[in-house]
């Protein structure tokens, strides 16, 4: 059993020493772990090649994204070679940095699980080869650690948890540290919480998802348990950050009660029935923007024309 911690911070100081007490739990319950450092990786961001969302109206298509020279695949592998997931970054901002988000943005549809097994399956129905690596569809348990200098990290959860939307993980467990300037690293009681973390990655490792339990703070959500929601104010309907599962909010006195309903929590993103709706609904998009893409080009030349982009200017490289 391997545990793979992939963070992003500054080598050898709170987000690796954080990763690192949970893996030393998890080793020490007998499981292969490992630690990757986002900030040494070459991870460059995604150019909307649209390389993997061809795939999603053509089976037939096997073009790769332009960036797959850099450290992606790799990263892949490691994830690929894992049973449990430890993701863990400082909060910048309010949430988790770019070099998190990058990685991020290139786990949308290449990555995506549904969208994986969907594509499997209707090469071999087409008699073609898949060319889908079935690693991906390998159930894991997936835990989240988010640590900050301040209480700006209302963004924690909603964009350290993106990876287990597209691989379709499992939420198993969440901690925030906030003020983390003020020695939470000598906390034992937090500490030991974070070794809990660990060793609940390798309990769960190799269960069903239905058979995962979380630990973590419960928060407003009942599919992911994220604590953050965006409200209309025009409809009143709140949605999780997240996910996208509709919740109805009820005040209580002091309280706030959070109602969701099974119907309800089917479109939510890190479930399967979730991932199939939003591929539905992307392929048709697809199709619509293919069958309309030549009128819009005739429509938009004359603008860019009229108005081009801003760009600094280059000095000549010195030979």
């Amino acid at each position: 059993m391997k545990i793979t911690a992939i963070v992003c911070g500054r080598k050898n100081q709170n987000t690796e020493r954080l990763a690192r007490v949970a893996l030393k739990a998890a080793k020490d319950m007998g499981a292969d772990v490992s630690l990757v450092n986002l900030m040494e990786l070459d991870i460059r961001p995604c150019v909307n090649c649209r390389a993997c969302t061809r795939s999603l109206v053509d089976p037939s298509f096997r073009g790769r994204c332009v960036q797959e020279k850099d450290d992606m695949r790799w990263l892949d592998e490691q994830v690929l070679s894992s049973d449990g997931l430890l993701y863990a970054a400082p909060m910048y901002e309010c949430g988790a940095p770019g070099t998190y988000k990058l990685m991020c943005d290139r786990l949308g549809p290449s990555h995506d699980v549904t969208f994986q097994r969907d594509i499997y399956r209707r090469r071999l129905e087409a008699g073609q080869p898949p060319d889908i690596d079935t690693r991906w569809f390998k159930p894991r348990p997936a835990a989240f650690i988010g640590h900050g200098g301040s209480e700006w990290s209302y963004l924690s959860f909603p964009t350290l948890a993106i990876p287990a939307v597209c691989l379709g993980l499992t939420i198993v467990d969440y901690l925030r540290f906030d003020w983390c300037s003020r020695g939470v690293l000598l906390d034992g009681e937090k500490m030991a919480r974070v070794a809990e973390c660990g060793r609940h990655l390798v309990q769960m490792a190799g269960k069903a998802p239905e058979e995962m339990t979380y630990i973590g703070r419960p928060g407003v959500c009942a599919a992911c348990h994220c604590d953050v929601i965006r409200v209309d104010a025009a409809t009143g309907e709140a949605l999780c950050a997240l996910c996208g599962a509709p919740v109805r909010l009820r005040g209580h006195g002091a309280a706030l009660e959070v109602e969701a309903d099974a119907e309800s929590l089917r479109i939510s993103h890190v479930l399967e029935s979730g991932r199939e709706l939003h591929m539905r609904d992307l392929r048709e998009n697809a199709r619509l923007r293919g069958s309309s893409q030549g009128e819009i080009e005739r429509r938009m030349r004359p603008l860019v024309q009229e108005i081009p982009s801003a760009r600094p200017g280059r000095k000549e490289a010195e030979v």
